[in-house]
């Protein structure tokens, strides 16, 4: 009897039916069942999936149970969550680790994009055999330096051919890095730390940059 936004539209005092997970009818009619719940009142909304979820696993300040609850929270089902851990997820024994830690603890459904160690392609392939959804890029010296693989334009086309072959996704970070650190240089001379400040050293077009370096990267694998 909630407020169920659907495709075409929103209906008003629509009941669902669930069986075993899965939606099985939407009705104005009555239904009944083994457990009811009155959403008199309440939006109702598929479960969304979270394609960009950092659950910072071995931060201080997160982990995976708590990303778990919060995303369930906001109605979110399933969280696809970023490889900017610690340790990073660059070996098949750091996966199955970081697998059983969302199986115990996590309360939505969860998958996983497996990281380039601090060592580099090293082992690369073989984490891709696992049960990840893909990889995560970064170009040059975007991430927070030391805590993930800051990877050279000749390291991101080699890994785009290695996940190609393994018929993963690659997620880019795209941005151009020489472009961030000149105008970061001249925001910090002026003395600058506002919030602001950090938001115009990273312009429009050190993304558009950063795509276009990729999509030609791509255009070669």
């Amino acid at each position: 009897n909630g407020r169920v936004h659907l495709p075409g539209g929103v209906v008003d005092d629509l009941n669902v039916g669930i069986r075993e997970g899965r939606v099985i009818v939407l009705t104005t009619d009555a239904i009944s069942g083994k457990e009811e719940i009155d959403a008199r009142g309440q939006t109702v909304i598929p479960g969304v999936v979270d394609s960009h979820t950092h659950c910072w696993r071995g931060s201080e300040f997160e982990t995976m149970a708590n990303a778990g609850r919060a995303a369930a929270k906001g109605g979110v089902t399933t969280i696809i969550d970023m490889p900017v851990d610690r340790p990073i997820p660059s070996t098949p024994k750091i996966l199955e680790e970081k697998i059983a830690e969302g199986e115990n603890g996590c309360l939505v459904d969860f998958a996983l994009q497996a990281g380039i160690g601090l060592n580099g392609l090293e082992g690369f392939s073989q984490i891709l055999e696992t049960p990840v959804v893909g990889a995560k890029l970064f170009m040059d010296n975007t991430p927070p330096i030391g805590k993930y693989r800051c990877s050279d334009t000749g390291e991101i086309l080699e890994a785009l051919k290695i996940i190609a072959a393994a018929d993963k996704v690659a997620c880019v970070h795209c941005e151009d890095t020489f472009i961030i650190d000149r105008l970061t240089e001249e925001i910090l001379v002026k003395g600058r730390r506002d919030p602001l400040s950090f938001a115009e050293s990273r312009p429009p077009v050190s993304e558009y940059a950063g795509i276009e370096r990729t999509l030609a990267l791509i255009a070669h694998t």
